[in-house]
């Protein structure tokens, strides 16, 4: 996926999210869109794509559940990739051109 030079986000996800919350769930909604309706990534795949530890990884993935952005469905056992969905809230939240 890191050949992709440009990847679209919902604004209301631009504003309201943090720094590596941002660049973890844009490559979560890419995937998403560009695998049907799925994605499945691992932590490790996150840190070589964005040059951070796993901490920040899991911490980001946090925030993105805990917001309600994302779904994860966890890949049930040792080397095995979770899965990600985006939830409704992303789907549906219109965007304020004000």
């Amino acid at each position: 996926m890191s050949n992709l030079k440009f990847v679209q986000v919902p604004m209301s996800a631009l504003m309201n999210i943090k720094d590596t919350s941002i660049k973890i769930y844009s490559i979560i909604y890419t995937g998403w869109i560009l695998m049907n309706n799925e994605f499945y990534h691992s932590y490790s795949q996150f840190v070589t794509e964005l040059g951070v530890n796993i901490p920040y990884v899991k911490r980001a993935l946090k925030d993105l559940k805990e917001g309600g952005y994302i779904e994860i469905e966890s890949g049930r056992g040792a080397r095995k990739p979770n899965t990600f969905h985006l939830t409704n809230r992303v789907k549906s939240e219109p965007i304020d051109n004000n």
